[in-house]
Order: structure tokens, then C-alpha cells, then sequence
């Protein structure tokens, strides 16, 4: 007789021997035999995604013991719990339970055993069922980029979410998985049937990224933005205080300020007559040689110079520079009418080197590095804190200088 579903059987009695006979019926009803299955819809679940175990079961009132085990990248056993799961207490002889990881988890082990109905009888076929869930992790790329002109193996590595600021030239870039399971597919809306693979951009813009792995996509994988820029350009004439009174030839540093904030730093250096010339001898400075922090444009701008050993100057006004190289401004720090001065006299801070059609002929005034880190001009008695370069090893920092310089405010 099969072991589960409705049975009838039947008893007949033959007749006795006052001729009466009957027969008598007898339903014997058997339970299956208790199971489990055990279903995970999706085993590769996505960072910040969750996941589904079902449970169904066959059988009367079944109960059975449910262990998790959870690990970690290093597959070492972080959690485990063990709970005893009565099906008859839910609908539809199932039990669901959501699956949740964090991001250090590397899976989640699902045991059932001890499978049992409510008459003790228990599955001796399959005992336990064991499967997996993995906390799969969203894929990422690394952008690079180059110059065209460039080799290959001249690529530069770029932050994600980076901004890239050029002079006008177009800009070669690709991206490769970082992290994942291949296959990937690497797209970019701006750049189609991309795939990761080396393009050209010329265009300003914002990029978005997204890569799909085998398991995963990761729908942000990154921003890239690259802003074309125009050089501006700018003049500069001063002269620095020497043994003799004349200026002579030095390396200077220079910075422009937009809102009181430090925008771009470049360098030059003083010619004899009081000229600021760039690296080829050029007497028109241009912001392409120049390190900035925010992107530059045609707008009005302060001008700090610096000079190892001298004091610092500052422009009086904001000049407008602009990408017309013919028509760049003139900053005249040898004219005391160009020199920023908070109170007091030009002379507090600067050094009249001479005269020159009845007016005064202006010079950075030179500064004496001591041992003990003062600096001392022909004024000893006035004090401020100011930084400054030394041409020696050590580290420049703030410190209490004597000097003449109190009313620059460069900082």
C-alpha cells in the first residue's frame, strides 16, 4: 500500500449459518513522508540589494531547524544562528525570509535538517539541505586619460568623480574594471558604443559612467568632467633692492587672487631693466604655465609677487586679464601708485631706489635671513608675523619676523 493519500479497505463476511453475511469499511488515511525545499530566486545578490529564501514543505504540520551562517571576505564564519521554524504556524505551508548583507559579507550558508512532521516522523531520505547567497560586489572602473600625441604607456590615472582642466587640446580617454567578474559592458551616455574602449574628447562636459559585470551594475560608476580652458596673459615690471640699489636678475613667483582666494601661482623671472620674463624670454606671462585651483577665464584679477628674500607686494587694484595676449595688462610695481598699502607710507614697506622724471622709483625691499629665523631690514623695531621663503633647507612657517612690512597684508 502506497505510504501517503486516502485508503479504504473493505472486510466482507460470509454468510453464518443463519444465512446473515455483511461487510465493514475502514479508511486509512497516511501523511507523506516530511520535506523541505529549499529555493533561492536570485543566489548573486548586488551590494545595497536584497534577496529572497523560500521554504516550502510537504508533509503534516512540519517543523525543521533552520542554521545561517554568515561569512566574511576571508571566508572565516562571522555569525552563525540556529532556529526552529514550524511551518504550520504560517499560510500556504511556506516560510520566506529576506536576505540582507553589509558590505564586508562574502555569502550566507542556508542549513535546514532535522526535518519532522507532528506524528515525530522525520525525512531519513534527505536529512539536510544545504545552498548559498552571495553578497556579490557592484563593479567599479579606473579612468584614464592622456594627449593624443602621447604613447600609450603615458596614460594618467584619474579620481573618479575628478575634473580635468586642459588649454584647449583634446583629451584621449578609457576606462578598465577595477573590481567585478567579467564580462563587463562599460558605457558612457555622452560617448556611444564606448565600452571602456580609448576615445577622443574635445568637447567641455560632464561624463557619466556605468559598468555592468556578470552579476552587478553599478548604475554611478563614475563622473568625469573636463573643462577647456584659454590661457589669459599679464605684464609685469618691478625691480628688487640690491647692494648697489639696482635691481638685479632674480627668480620670482607669481599669484593671482580672485575674492581673496589664491586661484593660480606661476613664476617668471626679473631682467635687468625690470621686466618679468618666462621661461623662454618671453616678457608676456601666460596662465598656461601656471598651477591653478579652479578653473581660469577672462575676469578680473589681484596680483601678489614673491621673491626668496624679499618682501612680498601686492597690486592695488584687480586687473582684467584676458586671452588676447596682444592687449595684456602692465602691472607696474615699480610706480607706488600700483602697490596695495593698508595705512601708512609706501616707504613702511618698499625701498625708493631712485627718481625718474620727478617721480620715485619703487624696489621689493630686501630681507636678511638669521640663524634664528628673523628677518631684519633697516627698521628692526617694527615686528610682524609674515611667511617667508628661505633659500636655506629648512621648512617655511610662521614665525615673528622683525621687518618694515606691516601694512601689505600678503599672507
Amino acid at each position: 500500500m502506497p505510504v501517503s493519500g486516502e485508503h479504504t479497505v473493505r472486510y466482507v463476511q460470509h454468510a453464518d449459518s443463519y444465512g446473515c453475511s455483511g461487510s465493514t469499511e475502514l479508511v486509512l488515511i497516511g501523511d507523506p513522508m516530511p520535506g523541505v525545499m529549499l529555493e533561492i530566486p536570485k543566489k548573486d545578490i548586488c551590494i545595497n540589494s536584497d534577496g529572497q529564501v523560500i521554504i516550502n514543505t510537504v508533509g503534516n504540520d512540519v517543523f525543521f531547524n533552520l542554521e545561517k551562517n554568515r561569512f566574511d571576505r576571508q571566508n572565516k564564519v562571522v555569525n552563525r544562528t540556529t532556529s526552529t521554524v514550524s511551518v504550520s504556524l504560517l499560510s500556504d505551508n511556506s516560510y520566506t525570509e529576506t536576505v540582507r548583507f553589509v558590505e564586508s559579507d562574502s555569502c550566507l550558508v542556508y542549513k535546514v535538517y532535522d526535518i519532522t512532521d507532528k506524528h515525530g516522523c522525520k525525512n531519513t531520505v534527505v536529512p539536510v539541505i544545504v545552498d548559498t547567497v552571495y553578497n556579490r560586489v557592484n563593479p567599479e572602473i579606473r579612468i584614464q586619460t592622456r594627449y593624443p600625441d602621447l604613447l600609450d604607456e603615458e596614460w594618467a590615472a584619474m579620481g573618479i568623480n575628478d575634473t580635468l582642466y586642459t588649454w584647449g587640446e583634446a583629451i584621449r580617454l578609457r576606462a578598465n574594471p577595477f573590481t567585478g567578474i567579467s564580462p563587463f559592458v562599460i558605457q558612457c551616455h555622452k560617448l556611444p558604443d564606448f565600452n571602456g574602449n580609448p576615445a577622443v574628447i574635445s568637447d567641455n562636459g560632464v561624463y557619466n559612467f556605468q559598468v555592468q559585470d556578470r552579476y552587478c551594475l553599478n548604475a554611478d560608476a563614475g563622473t568625469f568632467t573636463i573643462f577647456h580652458m584659454q590661457p589669459l596673459y599679464l605684464r609685469l615690471k618691478l625691480l628688487l633692492e640690491g647692494i648697489d640699489g639696482i635691481g638685479q636678475s632674480k627668480n620670482i613667483s607669481v599669484e593671482l587672487y580672485q575674492n581673496n582666494k589664491i586661484v593660480a601661482t606661476g613664476t617668471g623671472k626679473v631682467s635687468g631693466d625690470g621686466s618679468v620674463i618666462d621661461g623662454n624670454g618671453n616678457n608676456t606671462l601666460s596662465t598656461k604655465d601656471f598651477i591653478f585651483t579652479s578653473p581660469l577665464s577672462t575676469g578680473n584679477y589681484e596680483i601678489v609677487v614673491r621673491s626668496d628674500g624679499y618682501l612680498p607686494v601686492r597690486s592695488k587694484k584687480a586687473y582684467l586679464l584676458s586671452i588676447d595676449s596682444n592687449h595684456s595688462p602692465l602691472i607696474d610695481f615699480t610706480d607706488g601708485d600700483n602697490v596695495f598699502t593698508k595705512s601708512g607710507e609706501l616707504s613702511s614697506h618698499m625701498t625708493k631706489i631712485g627718481n625718474r622724471d620727478g617721480k620715485n622709483i619703487w624696489a621689493l625691499s630686501a630681507v636678511e635671513g638669521n640663524r634664528n629665523k628673523l628677518i631684519s631690514v633697516k627698521d628692526i623695531n617694527t615686528t610682524v608675523i609674515l611667511p617667508v621663503r628661505f633659500t636655506t633647507s629648512e621648512d617655511e612657517t610662521e614665525l615673528t619676523r622683525k621687518n618694515r612690512d606691516k601694512y601689505t597684508e600678503v599672507e
